[in-house]
């Protein structure tokens, strides 16, 4: 049991980690990510765009293939905003971990080659926790057995709404937002799987805990930024509407624009405009939350020793390799097996069946094939 002194400096430590997201403020200010992320916006648009027109026409001429090309078209899209958001996260953490900055390029490029073990981490926490609701609701079908399943029940409930509970934290907190962070870094899939799960086991609360705090400082930044866009788009909104011809004036008249009536081409520069102040407010804290999971990702990892559940998964695995080789070598076994010596007796069975055959019509008594007469009723046979 640990002493109060421990306790109160573990939670002096865990308050002097989380006072270190306030470094993720800076983010805001990193131009090459900031460039690198608006960039991906763009494109995404403009993909989604293209991708969206060429499924609607190819749509119209078979709706399979419409499907098709929308899911193409699907994976496209996700595909480019994937390797723009992954190499903006990759340049926050160069800056969180004092690594030299890498250029925009060789950012993507890293991340265009690494995109690949993030899936794969998503996708095997994603099975793990299909194996896990699998797990328990066999167990809660068992609790229907008569008589014993409510006595058993009474255990399950409780200690299933604590699992669960505790995994979709761990899965909201720490194996989601914390896998990203960790492939920045260069970990593999192995070491990623094993951090997540010795934080969640270790460290659960202090991630959580710094996650909420990175969500509440996100998104004061966001109201700040939006509040004063909101104010300057009020002043220049009304001050556009009066002078740029725009039939009513005031604020008012800015939807005009929009349909094109009155403005003419400044609608197209008003929905231009807009985009532009989209990025402007969105990137901030886009920007903040990246830099702050890898921030997290730094802190809560820092002193953890994965050595002895590296070298238990490798233990395990290979006792799992053992396992399904001796049983391909007892399959290979069963099948050179030679064959029960059963098919000459049935053979020869076949073969005497003819003689055992013959038999008189008249009396069935034995005959053979070169019997004229039956020897013992006399019958003629030929």
């Amino acid at each position: 049991m640990s002493s109060p002194a421990g306790g109160a400096s573990a939670i002096k430590q865990n308050i002097g980690s989380s006072a270190t997201l306030l470094d993720a403020l800076d983010a805001a200010s990193k131009w090459p990510a900031f460039i690198l992320l608006s960039a991906t916006f763009i494109l995404s648009v403009i993909s989604a765009a293209l991708f969206g027109a060429i499924t609607v026409y190819l749509g119209s001429k078979s709706t399979g293939l419409g499907a098709v090309m929308g899911f193409i078209s699907f994976l496209a899209v996700a595909g480019v905003a994937m390797v723009g958001v992954n190499a903006t996260g990759i340049l926050l953490s160069d800056d969180v971990w004092g690594r030299p900055q890498r250029g925009i390029f060789d950012a993507v490029l890293a991340s265009a080659f690494s995109c690949h073990r993030l899936l794969a981490v998503l996708a095997i926490e994603f099975l793990l926790f299909i194996v896990f609701l699998l797990a328990l609701t066999l167990v809660i079908f068992i609790c229907k057995v008569p008589g014993l399943g409510p006595v058993l029940y009474a255990v399950v409930m409780p200690v299933g709404v604590i699992a669960t509970g505790l995994i979709y934290f761990a899965l909201a907190y720490i194996a989601v937002p914390l896998a990203a962070p960790a492939i920045w870094n260069g970990n593999s899939v192995k070491s990623t799987l094993l951090m997540l799960q010795a934080v969640a086991r270790k460290r659960l609360l202090m991630a959580v805990v710094m996650m909420v705090l990175l969500g509440l400082l996100a998104a004061l930044v966001i109201g700040f930024v939006w509040g004063i866009l909101a104010l300057g788009a009020v002043t220049v909104f009304s001050i556009s509407g009066i002078l740029l011809d725009v039939q009513g004036g005031g604020l008012g008249s800015i939807m005009q624009m929009f349909m094109g009536g009155g403005g003419s081409g400044y609608a197209y520069a008003l929905g231009f405009g807009c985009a532009v102040l989209m990025l402007v407010g969105a990137n901030p804290g886009m920007l903040i939350a990246l830099k702050g999971t890898s921030i997290i990702y730094r802190e809560v990892s820092a002193g953890l020793s994965l050595e002895a559940d590296e070298a238990q998964l490798n233990r395990r695995m290979q006792e799992l390799k053992a396992r399904a080789d001796q049983a391909r070598q007892q399959a290979n076994a069963a099948m050179q097996q030679p064959k029960p010596a059963s098919a000459p007796v049935a053979s020869a069975a076949v073969a005497l069946a003819p003689v055992a055959a013959m038999a008189c019509p008249a009396c069935h008594g034995p005959i053979t094939s070169d019997d004229v007469f039956c020897g013992n009723c006399g019958h003629k046979l030929k």
